[in-house]
């Protein structure tokens, strides 16, 4: 592995350890060691890069999840091929759904 410095892509989990170390160094992931993070909500058009976060920090601070981002970038394409044999045109029916998408964790709505 190389530099951060030397890749064109700036990768999640890279700038996030970036920012934790800033915060607390102590606490910071160390050289080979995974970071976990989720994506939360961001300014419009921010790179997920910008987005990924600490779930601990997350949790903590009462950050909110980008829910509309998992639904269409992580759980889209399996339901639709779950719900493809019983439902007319999926994607239509999900992308109408998402308009009125509200994330639920812990209890609370947000």
């Amino acid at each position: 592995g190389g530099k951060k410095e030397d890749y064109k892509v700036k990768q999640a989990h890279v700038e996030l350890a970036a920012r934790m170390r800033k915060r607390d160094p102590g606490s910071a992931p160390q050289m080979g060691d995974r970071v976990p993070y989720v994506i939360i909500t961001g300014a419009k058009g921010a790179a997920n890069f910008e987005k990924a976060e600490d779930p601990i920090y997350v949790l903590e601070n009462n950050i909110p999840i980008d829910c509309k981002w998992y639904l269409t970038n992580q759980l889209s394409k399996p339901l639709t091929r779950i719900f493809e044999p019983i439902i007319d045109d999926v994607a239509a029916t999900c992308n109408r759904r998402l308009g009125r998408c509200r994330c639920i964790y812990w209890g609370r709505c947000i």
